[in-house]
């Protein structure tokens, strides 16, 4: 699950920057609200991958490192690798 946190923080980081920007020209408290809401996304998505991080998590459920570097090999549940 960790390489799909970082392309979704950074289209929040994207969208925040938008909406920020449309608040200041517009003046709209609309924009405010959907920003805190993203940003809001964007806080739970960073505790998530740093959660992840820290206790280690496989990059997808169902794969073992396997083999030299970080190569992921797609395995059935309960088999086992040699």
């Amino acid at each position: 699950m960790r390489r799909v946190y970082f392309p979704t923080l950074v289209a929040r980081a994207l969208i925040s920057a938008t909406l920020l920007w449309l608040l200041l020209t517009t003046g709209d408290p609309f924009f405010a609200v959907i920003l805190v809401i993203v940003l809001v996304g964007v806080a739970l998505t960073g505790a998530n991958d740093l959660l992840d991080r820290r206790d280690g998590a496989r990059p997808w459920p169902g794969t073992r490192i396997r083999g030299r570097g970080n190569v992921a090999a797609r395995v059935r549940p309960g088999v086992l690798i040699r």
